[in-house]
């Protein structure tokens, strides 16, 4: 079993967000926090299986609807484990 993750709350206004969120629908121009793991898996042009099985092992974090409920990618929690992933290799980088 995968191992649980900090908790990553999500903002309740758009407002909210950062300003380099990347997110958004082309549609309506509003800020998209979460996506179908179908939708997620078609953007990326990979398998559903695959992103699936990804979720399963805790690999994507996803946002899910009980116990045996409906999910959907967290994608911001995407969004900043990026940010923290490159903040600390911009921090290595420097200090070397």
């Amino acid at each position: 079993m995968a191992s649980k993750s900090k908790r990553i709350l999500i903002p309740n206004d758009v407002s909210q967000l950062p300003t380099d969120y990347p997110f958004f629908s082309r549609e309506t121009g509003k800020a998209i926090v979460s996506e179908s793991l179908v939708e997620y898996a078609a953007r990326q042009g990979v398998a559903i299986n695959t992103i699936r099985k990804r979720a399963d092992r805790g690999q994507l974090p996803v946002l899910q609807d009980g116990k045996r409920g409906h999910r959907s990618v967290n994608l911001y929690a995407l969004y900043m484990q990026a940010r923290y992933q490159a903040e600390r290799f911009v921090t290595m980088t420097v200090a070397r």
